[in-house]
């Protein structure tokens, strides 16, 4: 459902309501056990139930760029992974799929864009609640963390010479599911120069500059404690011609 209202010309205002049923996929149900070493493992979870969302948004935004935004949404019987020790005199764990009590998120947005003629600038700043809870060894637990997140776009333009356009990722530490992960952030750039009339035309990529665009988190399991870190290949160098 969506309800608008123009101001004026230039600002207008939006409330917009959704639901929406997120269902399991087969990866998450079946019952088999992936190991990972001796300690560790996978299982699908069969008995895996369906998970209804609400959300509700409103928005301030002024001549379709700039926008002012906040948010709330809750999400019964969330599926997110859970650790789980072994009951068989050892200390293996088994991570599997569960589905959580609820979760919900509040948040906050404002959208900042400028634009020179050489110069165009986006800017995106986010804050947010999240809480998840869940029931473990008959207590329930709530994982509440408040977050913080920024992208920065900027391109430069220097006619007769080249563009270059830089962007940057930040994501404060946060909560997801029974997981808290540390903060992370992500820096690069493009560089573009035209040759020949704008017939060939070079470019530079530089991803994730500084290697810094991964995961990493923990999860304290009664007993002990289960890290992570998940990489991905973002940090490279292309250089292409078109």
């Amino acid at each position: 459902a969506f309800f608008g209202y123009d101001f004026t010309k230039d600002l207008n205002t939006s409330i917009t309501y959704s639901s929406r049923i997120s269902r399991p996929n087969f990866q998450d149900m079946d019952p088999f056990i992936n190991y990972i070493d001796s300690l560790s493992s996978f299982r699908g979870n069969p008995y895996l139930l369906p998970a209804y969302t609400n959300a509700l948004e409103a928005s301030l935004i002024y001549m379709k760029e700039a926008s002012l935004t906040f948010s709330y949404s809750r999400t019964d019987g969330a599926m997110n992974l859970v650790v789980d020790k072994l009951n068989d005199g050892t200390d293996a764990f088994v991570a599997t799929t569960k589905n959580l009590d609820y979760s919900e998120t509040y948040s906050a947005g404002i959208t900042i864009p400028y634009e020179l003629t050489w110069w165009t600038t986006y800017n995106y700043f986010g804050y947010l609640v999240n809480t998840f809870s869940y029931k473990s060894e008959g207590s329930i637990i709530n994982n509440t963390k408040p977050m913080f997140y920024m992208y920065l776009y900027d391109e430069f333009r220097i006619k007769k010479f080249f563009s270059m356009e830089v962007t940057f990722e930040y994501t404060s530490a946060g909560v997801d599911g029974i997981f808290t992960f540390e903060p992370f952030y992500n820096l690069s750039a493009n560089l573009k120069k035209t040759f020949f009339k704008e017939k060939l035309t070079c470019r530079f990529i530089a991803s994730d500059i500084l290697s810094t665009a991964y995961n990493k988190g923990n999860s304290n399991v009664e007993g002990y404690n289960v890290n992570y870190i998940s990489k991905e290949n973002t940090h490279y160098f292309v250089l292409a011609l078109n």
